[in-house]
């Protein structure tokens, strides 16, 4: 402590070799005289964990000059990111510095959770050999001198149309979902067993090591951003959505190269058992979709009847509606049996014996077939004027709300089914004339539900609610039942007219269960609680969040003008945030005291003589008077089950009053988790900013989406800015209490930003950042926009952007003032002012071709990064 004083007050430092029972430093101090034109470096090592022969190794390494390996390592792994970075488009010159750093922080976190190709659509064929051995040793020894007459490295396409050419359906699965990425890692959650932080950039002989590995929401979410770098993968990355999902709709909890994985339980990590997930499901696949459809119009209708898609084999059951009904939080039941047994098929044949089998094989179903049973999930849980029935054991949206499970209904996830059920119905109306092969349960299932789907059923009738409710839940019951006995059945066919016609009245059925969900203030109600009484199906509403607004947004429900309206709204309510310009996830509120908890009411014991008599005698397990004679529950009553454990004994009436008591007291029916007990993380008073960039980008997408009038399109970008305005990267380091130019997950009411690094709002904005830059995909072609993008991202000066090209070659050119530039799939785009609109672009081998409008020729070239392409210029007339 002397040396440290004395430090302060101008004295040389003192070291010292050991220090205990105090946090320590590891600082280096030296004096340097520097002449004018001199540079001196050096070097602090730090390698750990290492064993004492390790120490020695390295102290003797250093001793002798290590500076040259170090600055060769330091150097090879910086050229490395920088490919890793180029590749996934992350460097920008504009005149906005700050927006363009941003966007290299964001893409940096991006592809280090969801991972990146390293050597663009190229697949190694050793890699290609290890994953087919690792999913399926069968088909890999079938196809052994298939495998050997590939070249060492080949193209995604050309190794696709090679598989397919084998005629084996299971060999064109597997490659059909092959991603060779490299860089990801798993998302570092310290509170769930598996998620510890986990990177391997290299194999042990210095290889690049291919793989990623994630849960199912951090890994979809981040490759929705680098899809739009590498569109070639977007059907891939639809394959392995659908190949992971089960036949009765959900999917996994982790998602891997290798496969599929699931949690079981383990009595010494409560977290451990996940049970069914539908997380993001639907908004992931929808925008996926929605890519592909964008990008590469009529493939996803070409691969629709092709029987190369698989179900996951998740060894947790649904209970039969009737015990859904009776307790909807515990739904589910881990079968330990056919975990076991798919145990066995992973150590005879690989991780395809985690898939539903038939004959020895992975059950190969259409993908029409994948795309319909999710919906048919989550419409025989929609609620009729409410939302969807989260009753599968986990939440279907925000992690901070999971308490709700059970009791609560998801407009959140209404809301995107109804923009998804929009976007499959385009799909099946594009094939009109076709019928496609479907198992014969999930047909029965669905002839079912659309004998009850109707867009004129009534919603605001608890007693109709509940009719309907039934229906719906009894046919999904009807189908798990043969299911989990033999499979989803032999196969039949239905027309695509059919299905289409169902999914539009599924839609206009969605779409008044939001619209009855708008509330007096012109927001919407975002999740609603769910009340089963005898024949009835009664709902009412949670406090105000702010993602049902992000969701109603995004949902495809409001026209521009209400949208407008909306955000107005937003912006004058509880929900904004004023010292940070921004908006909180719930209104703040204040807890009550901890003396005012706890306070059961005293008709309580005039409802039930019982427990009255075992009070007046002493008897506290249920309740019991403090020293102010006030009325307490028992402090060891975590929730009802525990309760009615301790009153099992009692007559009916009594359980019945004290049960409701209980309720009245805690009101665990709406407890919705941390949102509404903790002051941190998605917590009370706190802004969780990949909420906000959500929003941020809803509006954006709203402004871009072409129906705007001209007059709503200015007042949506003046909405979008000024949500902006509030972000992060926009504030000083003091307004934000971090640094600016990374993502942080939340903002408490007491303190600035906490927890940086690899959040999902990296993911919303980098896909805001395209629209910033007027770059949208339409009917297979890229149209730029210059005229959208603000003034202040043209330059106010020359300068040099430096960029890597599709061959790993560094490249720069000379940006005149008034110009931006950025790259698209590792092609710089050049926007600058002219007397006249046009692309001019540039090829490779010096042609130059001017085009008038969007071209599909010149977008495919662009999207399949061949390296055709030097350049485009985008000139626009300034105005």
């Amino acid at each position: 402590d002397s040396h440290r004083h004395d430090f302060m007050r101008g004295a040389k430092p003192q070291g010292g070799r050991e220090l205990h029972g105090r946090p320590g430093s590891y600082l280096v101090c030296d004096t340097i005289p520097l002449a004018p034109g001199r540079v001196e470096t050096w070097h602090i090592v730090l390698d750990t964990p290492v064993d004492h022969a390790g120490v020695a190794a390295l102290q003797s390494e250093i001793a002798t000059g290590a500076e040259e390996k170090i600055e060769r390592d330091v150097r090879h792994s910086r050229e490395r990111l920088l490919d890793f970075l180029a590749s996934a488009d992350a460097f920008q010159c504009t005149g906005d510095d700050i927006a363009a750093a941003h966007h290299v922080s964001n893409t940096l976190f991006n592809i280090a959770r969801g991972g990146v190709l390293a050597h663009g659509y190229d697949v190694a064929r050793d890699d290609l050999r290890r994953f087919l051995s690792a999913r399926n040793r069968v088909v890999a020894a079938r196809h052994a001198a298939w495998l050997d007459a590939l070249p060492g490295r080949i193209g995604m396409p050309a190794l696709r149309e090679r598989a397919a050419a084998t005629g084996d359906p299971h060999l064109a699965r597997l490659v059909a979902e092959y991603l060779p990425l490299v860089f990801s890692r798993r998302h570092g959650d310290p509170s769930r067993p598996w998620n510890r932080f986990a990177i391997a950039v290299d194999n042990a002989d210095g290889s690049p090591r291919y793989g990623y590995e994630g849960n199912w929401r951090d890994i979809f979410q981040n490759w929705e951003a680098l899809d739009r770098s590498f569109p070639e993968v977007i059907e891939p990355m639809i394959a392995k959505f659908l190949n992971a999902s089960t036949a009765d709709g959900f999917n996994p909890y982790r998602v891997t190269q290798d496969g599929i994985e699931w949690e079981v339980p383990d009595p010494a990590h409560p977290w451990s058992s996940i049970g069914y997930w539908g997380d993001h499901q639907v908004v992931y696949l929808m925008r996926l979709l929605e890519m592909s459809l964008a990008h590469h119009p009529g493939r996803l209708a070409s691969m629709m009847g092709a029987r190369e898609f698989t179900y996951a084999d998740v060894p947790y059951r649904m209970v039969p509606y009737a015990g859904i009904v009776a307790n909807p939080q515990k739904t589910i039941v881990f079968d330990a049996d056919r975990d076991r047994a798919t145990r066995e098929r992973v150590t005879a044949m690989g991780t395809d014996g985690r898939l539903v089998q038939r004959d020895g094989e992975p059950l190969l179903v259409t993908m029409a077939e994948k795309l319909l049973v999710p919906i048919l999930a989550k419409i025989s849980n929609l609620v009729p004027g409410g939302g969807i029935w989260m009753n599968t054991g986990r939440p279907e949206w925000n992690d901070a709300n999971n308490a709700l499970v059970g009791n609560g209904v998801s407009m959140v996830t209404a809301c995107y089914l109804h923009r998804h059920l929009g976007v499959c119905a385009e799909l099946f109306d594009g094939t009109p004339d076709r019928s496609f092969d479907m198992s014969s349960h999930v047909v029965r299932w669905f002839t079912e539900l659309s004998a009850v789907v109707r867009r004129d059923a009534v919603i605001d009738d608890d007693h109709a609610r509940r009719a309907f409710l039934d229906a719906c839940g009894e046919a999904f019951a009807h189908y798990r039942d043969a299911l989990y006995a033999g499979g989803p059945g032999e196969s039949t066919s239905v027309r695509a007219s059919d299905i289409a016609s169902f999914l539009r009245e599924a839609q206009w059925l969605v779409r008044a269960t939001l619209a009855s969900n708008r509330r007096p203030d012109g927001l919407y109600h975002s999740y609603n609680l769910l009340h089963l009484g005898d024949g009835t199906a009664s709902l009412s509403h949670l406090p105000l969040m702010l993602e049902g607004q992000v969701a109603v947004l995004s949902s495809g429900l409001l026209d521009p003008a209400e949208c407008i309206a909306l955000v107005d709204a937003l912006r004058a309510s509880d929900l904004y945030r004023e010292d940070q310009h921004s908006y909180l996830l719930y209104p703040e509120k204040e807890l009550p005291a901890f003396m005012a908890m706890n306070v059961a009411p005293g008709s309580m014991l005039r409802d039930a003589p019982t427990l009255a008599a075992r009070v007046a005698a002493g008897d506290r397990h249920v309740v019991a008077r403090d020293a102010d004679g006030v009325l307490r529950f028992n402090a060891d009553l975590h929730n009802a089950d525990a309760l009615r454990a301790r009153i099992e004994e009692f007559p009916a009436a009594e359980k019945g009053a004290i049960l409701a008591a209980y309720e009245s007291v805690f009101h665990h029916a709406s407890f919705t988790g941390r949102s509404g007990t903790m002051y941190r993380y998605e917590g009370i008073g706190c802004i969780y900013w990949h909420m906000v960039a959500k929003l941020w980008l809803a509006v954006l997408e709203v402004m871009q989406s072409g129906t705007p009038s001209p007059a709503a399109r200015v007042a949506l970008r003046c909405h979008a800015d000024d949500i902006r305005a509030g972000l992060g990267f926009t504030k000083s380091p003091v307004e934000f209490g971090a640094f600016p130019l990374d993502a942080y997950s939340h903002t408490p009411a007491f303190g600035g930003a906490s927890q940086p690094g690899m959040t999902g709002q990296v993911k919303e904005e980098i896909l805001a950042r395209w629209i910033e830059l007027g770059v949208r995909v339409e009917k297979g072609a890229v149209v730029f926009d210059p005229a959208s993008v603000r003034a202040d991202e043209f330059l106010r000066e020359p300068r040099e952007f430096r960029w890597i090209d599709t061959r790993g070659k560094e490249r720069s050119m000379s940006i005149n003032a008034g110009e931006l530039a950025f790259t698209l799939c590792q092609v710089p785009v050049v926007y600058r002012p002219a007397g006249a609109a046009s692309v001019v672009v540039h090829f490779a081998d010096g042609r130059e071709h001017r085009l008038s409008g969007p071209s599909p020729a010149v977008s495919g070239d662009l999207f399949v990064r061949r390296g055709d392409l030097a350049r485009l210029t985008v000139q626009f007339r300034p105005e």
